[in-house]
């Protein structure tokens, strides 16, 4: 008589496969979300980089007296884009009421998600110690591609990526 496999022991056998399939998968997606978080973080890192570059060779943001605000921010970020960022960034937008700050994203580079990276620089001459000269916050929307707060603080980001950097001054 021959031996064979039966229809029980086939399900079993079918079932456990599919559930090892399940488990990879589900692990796969974790890894690979943790991957894009890492990697937007790189990229973070070396926009902070460039920025803390020129902050050390220009000693904080430069912009000259006799111009106006908006033709220092594009001198600024034509010296950052030239020499100091591995991908060119644009200027979205300048405050020069109370706090003067502009705002620039990247024209090239993308996070993973297929968005922009967004830089926030604050060049305001603050009289107290909240008021950093030079603070820029660099971040992405994240996954939803939709910023989460009007202003970064380490616990209320909520699914964005960000990084602060303050100049020593």
């Amino acid at each position: 008589m021959k031996k064979a496999f039966t229809l029980v022991e086939v399900m079993i056998v079918t079932a456990i496969i599919s559930l090892l399939c399940i488990i990879s998968f589900t692990a796969y997606n974790a890894i690979h979300k943790n991957n894009s978080v890492d990697n937007c973080e790189m990229t973070l890192r070396d926009i902070a980089s460039g920025y803390q570059s020129y902050i050390i060779d220009y000693g904080k943001i430069n912009l000259a007296a006799t111009s106006s605000y908006e033709t220092a921010v594009n001198n600024v970020l034509s010296v950052l884009n030239r020499y100091y960022f591995n991908d060119e960034v644009e200027c979205t937008g300048i405050d020069e009421s109370g706090y003067k700050s502009f705002e620039a994203k990247t024209k090239i580079k993308m996070d993973p998600w297929g968005n922009p990276y967004y830089l926030s620089v604050y060049t305001y001459d603050g009289e107290d110690s909240d008021n950093v000269v030079g603070l820029m916050v660099i971040h992405s929307n994240g996954p939803d591609g939709v910023s989460s707060a009007d202003t970064y603080s380490e616990s209320k980001c909520g699914d964005d990526v960000i990084a602060i950097v303050k100049p020593n001054n």
